[in-house]
């Protein structure tokens, strides 16, 4: 993980973060104690894209292709939800795998061998 900028106020980073998401670019946001707002990005290879990516924002944040990231963003966050969510579902456990039988908590074969 790697700091590529930073930005003075967080809602300029939040929405710089949303753009960097909607390319499919991994990013973290901290907050920093001179209170800006860093930029982290996850995977190296992405280093490069994302820093030209700040720079064009720097350069003009209400350009036509950063205007459409908060919504790009939250449709990104909805699928990794979704995915999530089929993946919880797909996952087995110990406690959907043996069911408890009984009031106490013992799953059959034990009720079966203590019977």
């Amino acid at each position: 993980m790697r700091q590529i900028g930073s930005f003075p106020n967080e809602a300029q980073a939040r929405f710089f973060t949303d753009y960097l998401l909607s390319r499919d670019i991994r990013s973290q946001l901290e907050p920093e104690p001179d209170r800006s707002w860093s930029i982290w990005i996850q995977d190296e290879d992405q280093i490069n894209e994302a820093q030209s990516a700040l720079k064009r924002f720097q350069a003009n944040p209400v350009a036509q292709e950063f205007q459409k990231a908060p919504e790009e963003a939250a449709r990104a966050r909805q699928k990794e939800a979704e995915d999530l969510a089929a993946y919880r579902k797909r996952v087995r456990s110990r406690r959907t795998l043996f069911v408890k039988f009984g009031n106490y908590g013992i799953g059959i074969l034990t009720f079966l061998l203590m019977a």
